[in-house]
């Protein structure tokens, strides 16, 4: 929860958010459970989101599967196949 409030309340990724465009290609190395990639999904054209932390994978899997509603999202967990 402390790493969302870094992010949301702190602005820790405010400086990515003022890239100009939406039709960016995102690539989040250590993506948790995709903080960084929802912060910028409004901006992306495609998000490639690395976890290799099985717990961390899991979560972005879940949230990829219930709210990523325009398919942005490109997952590889290190160990296996990528996700689409």
């Amino acid at each position: 929860m402390e790493f969302w409030k870094e992010i949301f309340e702190q602005g820790e990724y405010k400086q990515a958010r003022d890239i100009e465009g939406d039709d960016l290609t995102i690539i989040d190395i250590g993506a948790l459970s995709g903080e960084f990639s929802w912060w910028m999904y409004d901006k992306a054209k495609r998000i490639y989101a690395i976890e290799p932390h099985k717990e961390s994978f899991k979560e972005l899997m879940y949230n990829v599967k219930n709210y990523d509603k325009e398919s942005k999202f490109i997952l590889s967990n290190i160990w296996s196949i990528c996700y689409r």
